[in-house]
This record gives structure tokens, C-alpha cells and sequence, in this order.
């Protein structure tokens, strides 16, 4: 396996056998059969494959829209169809007028006035600063996970940059 990350597929051919290769890639390390080269190779590939899809996409879906304009729904088979949909947005554009129109309309009942509320709608932060951290821990909750991520090696698989040791 090559140490440089590879180069994002352009080619169809060259898209299939990335995938043959990261399937191949990703059933070793699954197994636990596959080295840390074959790792390191199968993030490279998957980092090559991500970073093509994130360049494509705004071209793709600007070809599609446009091809759905001049032509109509794109029928993909098994009663499915690609369509222009709107994509509204709606935005508090006032939070304390909102807020003080909320209160008054429900007549200060607090559960009607969350019920208005986003699922996390206060800073932890900000909070804490103002409520104290002696009763932060009653109102909020940190939980952890693990993913991988590149950078400072913690907790997490990560990658380390020993390149820059010493600097």
C-alpha cells in the first residue's frame, strides 16, 4: 500500500476501482486482519472519495435543477422522481420581541412558552456564567462519544503529526 494519499478518482473507471478497493480496505480493517498501512490507506481513500463528492455537489445538484427545469420531473424508477422543491427558511429575526409575544399570548405559562423552543435553545456557556456552576449540573448534561478526527491525539483514534515535533 502507497504512504501518499491518493488522489480522488475522476474517471468512472477509476471511481470503481476506488470503491472495489476501499470495500476491500474496509472489510480487512473490520476484521481486525488489516495493518495499520491498510488503515491509514482505507482513511486516505475515504478522505479522497468525500473530498470529490463535497467538489461535485453544488455542480451536480445545479445540473439537476436545471435539467428539472427545462424538462420536467426526472422519473428514477419504482414510483420515484427527482423534483424542484422549494427550500423555505424562516428565521427569528427579534428573539426578545419574540420571546416577550410568546410570554403574553400563553399568559406566562412556562410549558406553553418552551413548547416555542428549539431543542437546544440555551448556550451552556453563557448559561453557566449566569446561573453559576453550582447549579449548572440540574440543567445541563454533556455527554461523550468517540469519533475519529484528525489533529492532537486524546481520548479518540486521531491523527498525530509527528512532522512537527520539537517545533
Amino acid at each position: 500500500m502507497s504512504q501518499t494519499p491518493p488522489t480522488p478518482p475522476g474517471t468512472a473507471g477509476q471511481i470503481v476501482l476506488g470503491a472495489i478497493e476501499l470495500s476491500g480496505l474496509l472489510e480487512r480493517v473490520e476484521n481486525g486482519d488489516a495493518t495499520q498501512t491498510e488503515a491509514a490507506a482505507m482513511h486516505d481513500l475515504w478522505c479522497a472519495f468525500k473530498s470529490m463528492i463535497r467538489d461535485y455537489n453544488a455542480d451536480v445538484e445545479k445540473a439537476l435543477l436545471g435539467q428539472i427545469e427545462r424538462s420536467g420531473d426526472i422519473e428514477l424508477g419504482n414510483g420515484r422522481r427527482l423534483y424542484a422543491a422549494p427550500n423555505k427558511t424562516t428565521k427569528c429575526i427579534d428573539r426578545k420581541q419574540t420571546l416577550e409575544e410568546v410570554i403574553e399570548a400563553c399568559e406566562g405559562d412556562m410549558d406553553a412558552v418552551l413548547g416555542c423552543l428549539i431543542s437546544q435553545p440555551f448556550k451552556p456557556g453563557e448559561s453557566k456564567k449566569m446561573i453559576g456552576p453550582h447549579r449548572v449540573d440540574d440543567c445541563f448534561e454533556t455527554v461523550v462519544t468517540s469519533k475519529t478526527k484528525e489533529g492532537v491525539s486524546k481520548l479518540k483514534p486521531q491523527i498525530a503529526d509527528d512532522s512537527r515535533k520539537g517545533k
